[in-house]
């Protein structure tokens, strides 16, 4: 494994019709991220990662907000992909 700026871990918790929710966190920075979501993008064949959201008032809402432009978003990343093989190669997808 490289180097981690910000140590950040993630396990997949469920699937379900090809939608992924994970937990994602940097002990370091002190976050801890429950609801995480990964999928098969529709417009080319890497996976896209959504932060939770909830549904007020006929909207959805992000919870937590990233700029994806970062180094702890593409470790985020990073650490999902890492957690999604893992979780198929021991599920025997």
């Amino acid at each position: 494994m490289g180097f981690s700026k910000y140590g950040v871990e993630a396990y997949v918790l469920n699937e379900v019709n090809g939608v992924y929710s994970l937990k994602v966190e940097s002990p370091s920075l002190g976050m801890y991220i429950t609801g995480m979501t990964m999928r098969m993008s529709k417009k080319n064949d890497n996976w896209w990662m959504q932060p939770p959201r909830h549904l007020k008032f006929g909207r959805y809402y992000a919870d937590v907000e990233f700029d994806t432009r970062t180094d702890l978003w593409q470790e985020m990343y990073d650490a999902a992909i890492a957690a999604l093989k893992e979780w198929q190669r021991n599920s025997g997808s």
